[in-house]
């Protein structure tokens, strides 16, 4: 688990996105979820961005409720505002089922 606090700036994540449960619009994910991030105290803007693969989803679970976040061609997927302290698991979902392509997430403080 990554824990981060205001003024962080930003972090990289790198691993295997979908799985075979079917989330519904976020697509295909996994059991387990690909991150787990502390976010100590309330940041009053971050954002959760997939870098690749293209076409990839993001599903966040928090303490304000579930988040979906799709690629909206030429833009990916991404979620960005406020994010309150608390324990957030993040799965990245692929369109297809036992499809996993490599991803990277950038989470950022940065508009």
């Amino acid at each position: 688990m990554t824990t981060v606090a205001p003024g962080f700036g930003s972090l990289t994540w790198e691993g295997r996105a979908g799985g075979t449960v079917n989330s519904g619009m976020c697509g295909y994910i996994s059991q387990r979820p690909n991150q787990r991030l502390r976010v100590s105290q309330d940041l009053d803007y971050a954002k959760l961005l997939v870098i690749d693969p293209v076409g990839s989803s993001v599903l966040v679970n928090g303490p304000d409720g579930s988040f979906c976040g799709t690629p909206i061609p030429p833009e990916p997927a991404q979620i960005s505002g406020y994010w309150k302290a608390g324990i957030y698991e993040v799965f990245v979902g692929s369109p297809e089922p036992q499809v996993t392509p490599p991803y990277r997430l950038l989470f950022t403080v940065k508009r």
